[in-house]
């Protein structure tokens, strides 16, 4: 795995991640360097490459270390094609940034090539809530874990998305050229699902007609082993989402939220002291 970011990364056990500030350059010369000057590369028809690209995007771009760099879709699709025909690997691009559908058409493979592109939105923007915990790529890559192909991942979590206030508008993009057989029997890890590995919420406060004052909330949680924090998010009735239609110009969303208490048994509520409106909130 090669992991560039322009951030020094730390997780809750303090594990550090400082690596090179990234470029244009880092992208292609790592692409190279899986096949150039080498006996065995790196991937083959066995063993897939898989690029991830996630932060500010534009019309067939994406910004590189806060946008000193900008990558361009076709000097990206240049750079897999010459891989693919060096190495006859399979190429899987997920990219979560807005207007990251703009790269679906450069990208998409020709005939003889296996290549899945799968983006979070269209030529749209793409929403990230909550720090990233609630986004397209949290919910594909939770799909993953569980055992789901790509495609079956990609439909389950265009699906949550649906769900959701704030995403449904967001219309994730796949392409693979083959209809979709290439992506139903693509997987990134193990081809097997493992069931119930992530909490569900199985009951919450009902859906009513509130008057603006304090209120409590409830949520019952599911498989809560290993749980470290309930929250709840409360879009008001006057939210508006932000558009924008500039180059990597991503809208800022700031949503109320509040930590909802343990009270055992799968059993999460808290009182919320911002209901300053009538109307409906979202929950």
């Amino acid at each position: 795995m090669y992991y560039i970011s322009p951030d020094i990364f730390h997780d809750d056990d303090q594990i550090l991640i400082n690596d090179n500030t990234p470029s244009v350059s880092d992208i292609q010369k790592y692409i190279e360097s899986l096949y150039e000057n080498i006996s065995q590369p790196d991937v083959n028809s066995e063993r897939p490459f898989i690029l991830y690209l996630a932060d500010h995007g534009g019309d067939k771009t994406f910004k590189i270390n806060y946008g000193l760099e900008i990558l361009k879709a076709s000097d990206l699709d240049n750079w897999l094609d010459s891989l693919q025909n060096q190495t006859g690997c399979s190429v899987v691009v997920i990219f979560d940034a807005c207007f990251s559908g703009s790269f679906v058409d450069i990208l998409a493979p020709t005939d003889n090539q296996n290549r899945v592109i799968i983006t979070s939105t269209g030529n749209h923007v793409a929403i990230f809530d909550s720090d990233g915990r609630v986004s397209f790529s949290q919910f594909f890559f939770n799909e993953l874990n569980a055992g789901y192909s790509l495609s079956q991942s990609f439909e389950n979590a265009k699906a949550h998305l649906s769900n959701q206030y704030l995403f449904n508008h967001q219309f994730p993009q796949i392409c693979d050229g083959q209809n979709g057989e290439l992506s139903e029997k693509s997987y990134i890890g193990g081809s097997f699902v493992v069931g119930d590995i992530l909490p569900e919420i199985v009951d919450h406060t009902p859906t009513q007609s509130l008057s603006a004052g304090t209120h409590d909330l409830f949520v019952g949680v599911g498989d809560v082993e290993g749980v470290n924090r309930v929250w709840a998010s409360i879009i008001p009735p006057n939210f508006q989402l932000p558009e924008t239609t500039d180059d990597f110009d991503t809208p800022i969303i700031n949503i109320p939220e509040m930590t909802l208490s343990d009270q055992g048994n799968g059993r999460y509520q808290g009182t919320y002291e911002g209901f300053y409106f009538n109307g409906i909130y979202h929950v």
